[in-house]
């Protein structure tokens, strides 16, 4: 979690106040066993600090693909940056997340980065 404390050190310099609602977007349905800790661990980390936080993985795991990427994607349309976790690159999801997000113009944070 050390990244995400210099990702939040970082955010504070952009929005003292923190009134943006940050996106979280990293692979989910290549790492079934794994994302939902991974997820919940990072909120909680921007949450302690102060941020509103979108987590993704509260989504119920039976719900279809598609289903969950139209509330991903409805809930992006609210939400002032997004933060990508780390192994997101060959995420079909996060290429969506990413690609809308680019072009509502939003900040993207990669972790790590």
């Amino acid at each position: 979690m050390q990244n995400t404390e210099a990702f939040c050190d970082e955010l504070e310099k952009l929005d003292p106040n923190k009134e943006d609602t940050i996106f979280l977007s990293g692979a989910i349905s290549k790492r079934r066993d794994t994302y939902k800790e991974y997820f919940c661990a990072t909120e909680e980390v921007l949450t302690k600090r102060g941020w509103k936080v979108y987590n993704p993985a509260y989504i119920p795991s039976d719900t279809p693909w598609e289903d969950a990427m139209r509330e991903t994607l409805n809930t992006l349309l609210s939400c002032q940056r997004i933060f990508l976790l780390r192994d997101y690159e060959n995420s079909t999801g996060v290429a969506f997340e990413l690609k809308a997000a680019e072009t509502l113009d939003l900040p993207v944070y990669k972790e790590g980065e």
